[in-house]
């Protein structure tokens, strides 16, 4: 069952929080959907810009990380 209190995210909102998108010059922030929940990913050096998997920012990667 979904939390009401939570937001939702479509994938074209999502894209948005790759760590390169701004409003006002505040970073967005990193997010990366994953089995239907949106992670915060912002504060782990993995997925920021130059991280090793930013490739997976603003993304669901739900497929992705699943054939690994």
């Amino acid at each position: 069952m979904r939390d009401e209190s939570l937001p939702v995210y479509s994938l074209d909102q999502l894209s948005c929080y790759d760590g390169m998108h701004t409003v006002g010059g505040a970073p967005l922030g990193v997010y990366m959907g994953l089995k239907g929940h949106v992670l915060d990913v912002s504060n782990s050096e993995f997925y920021i810009v130059g991280g090793s998997y930013h490739t997976f920012a603003g993304k669901d990667v739900s497929v992705c990380l699943g054939r690994m």
